[in-house]
């Protein structure tokens, strides 16, 4: 069972595919939608499940990520829940206001 979802923009896909791969081999798995998704699968359903299941949420901070309202949607759930939200700086950007006040891992 995955503790952590992963949000990204897929433009930051190889960046979090080797965070999601460096969790798991610290023995972390995490959830994310390379396989969250099975095919066949409804979207929306498949995402909706992983954020519920999770415990925390990375949040890949990147240009592309900031203006993708998919990933505002996941963390501003995750936010709504009071679920703990641990930003990860890959790429410099402007951070929602939202964000900016939670302390970031730069990368």
């Amino acid at each position: 069972m995955s503790h952590v979802f992963i949000s990204y923009s897929h433009k930051n896909k190889d960046f979090a595919y080797r965070l999601a791969d460096a969790l798991a081999a610290l023995g972390l798995p995490a959830w994310i939608d390379r396989e969250g998704i099975r095919a066949g699968d409804r979207w929306s359903t498949s995402i909706q499940e992983g954020l519920d299941v999770c415990r925390v949420l990375v949040v890949v901070l990147s240009p592309p990520a900031m203006e993708s309202p998919n990933v505002e949607d996941e963390w501003q759930y995750f936010l709504d829940q009071g679920k703990p939200i641990l930003p990860v700086l890959h790429q410099p950007a402007k951070i929602h206001f939202q964000l900016s006040r939670k302390q970031y891992i730069d990368f």
